[in-house]
């Protein structure tokens, strides 16, 4: 089949930041919100050349919400003069991103932050989604096809190690597929088409984007998007912009091996060997070609984090531990004999140490953070 690569590019972003925004602006905020409680909608405020639209309503955690438009974003801030609390957060939208870009759009978020005098200390990305959009007349994923972890469940409200998978039916046709669950990793294949008819007033401006007619019925879009959350970013050791525009591309490339979509036409009895989807197979080479540059080779692994006195004392004990076994297993009889043994085994390791140490110490470096918190800073981030 004719498959035809028609978008491709960043359709989700979330980022949290430390610090606050003026106690001006919070006044500003608390007024307009009560204001939307009374008028059960929301109602529109202009700080700083910023017009916002505040919410009846905050979020959990957060006192107060407010949107910049359907090209802009969604903030949430609370209500505090901390600083070094993680106070404000933002989700910047889909059109946004589609019509400007990631760039425009990271670069604007501090703008807006500036106007606005807010004290900022750090940011922590924790949510970035990609998208490939393909046009594709006739297509529909087989969910038997689906190759994940061997413990996921592929099914409707299914759950396994990849976290929840749905698979959505119409007219006897799949229309969507999620594999994982949020903070973690999702891979989501869909029918934009569908999607977009049905919110034809909200998501109208994809056509443009796509250069299609909407009355045309071959005009059928598919979507594969890759969701990395914030647990699944942290694996890869992802908190700033600067992180992830370093090894992005090193996550969806992992999460679209472990997650896939393969041929229909598969006999090989062993599911890993069943070879991908031609659609699949496009997308994930998009996603590498776009994002060309935003990889190191970071592969993913359990982030440790904590004080550097803490994590050194716990390595240390793993150390220690083992002198016991090691003059057991060698019959040394007393520490002097373990002492000689382990300092003769180390030197002659790190005289010549072999290929797999210097691999060793880059996973190490990428996976042992360490921090020193001020007193009463949250761990929000």
């Amino acid at each position: 089949m004719d498959y035809r690569l028609i978008y491709s590019g960043f359709d989700g972003l979330d980022v949290t930041f430390q610090g606050r925004i003026p106690r001006q602006m919070q006044e500003r905020l608390e007024a307009a919100k009560e204001q939307a409680a009374e008028q059960r909608a929301g109602v529109r405020l202009d700080f700083c050349g910023v017009a916002l639209t505040v919410a009846p309503t905050g979020a959990p955690g957060y006192r107060w919400r407010a949107d910049t438009g359907p090209d802009g974003e969604i903030w949430f801030f609370q209500r505090t003069d901390d600083p070094q609390q993680w106070a404000i957060r933002v989700s910047v939208r889909a059109q946004g991103l589609a019509l400007y870009g990631y760039a425009y759009c990271r670069d604007r978020l501090y703008e807006r932050l500036d106007a606005w005098r807010a004290t900022v200390l750090r940011e922590a990305v924790s949510r970035a989604d990609f998208a490939v959009d393909v046009l594709a007349p006739g297509f529909a994923p087989r969910a038997d096809r689906i190759v994940a972890h061997y413990n996921s469940s592929i099914g409707a409200h299914a759950e396994g190690e990849e976290g929840e998978a749905e698979i959505y039916w119409c007219a006897g046709r799949v229309q969507s597929v999620r594999i994982g669950k949020l903070p973690g990793r999702q891979v989501a294949i869909y029918n934009k088409r569908r999607e977009t008819l049905k919110s034809r007033i909200a998501k109208g401006f994809w056509w443009e984007i796509w250069d299609l007619d909407p009355d045309d019925p071959d005009a059928v879009v598919w979507r594969v998007e890759v969701r990395a959350g914030k647990d699944y970013l942290r694996e890869f050791n992802i908190k700033t912009f600067r992180d992830l525009e370093t090894r992005l591309a090193d996550v969806y490339a992992h999460a679209l091996r472990k997650i896939r979509l393969c041929a229909d036409d598969q006999t090989d009895s062993n599911r890993s060997r069943w070879a991908a989807h031609e659609l699949w197979d496009l997308a994930a080479g998009e996603t590498a070609s776009a994002l060309d540059g935003w990889a190191d080779g970071a592969v993913p692994g359990r982030i440790v984090e904590g004080t550097r006195a803490a994590i050194q004392s716990t390595l240390d004990g793993l150390v220690t531990g083992l002198l016991a076994p090691v003059a057991v297993a060698h019959g040394h009889d007393g520490p002097a004999a373990v002492e000689a043994h382990v300092a003769q085994l180390v030197k002659a390791y790190l005289r010549h140490p072999p290929p797999q140490y210097e691999r060793a110490l880059k996973r190490s470096r990428e996976r042992y953070h360490f921090i020193e918190r001020p007193t009463g800073e949250s761990a929000h981030a």
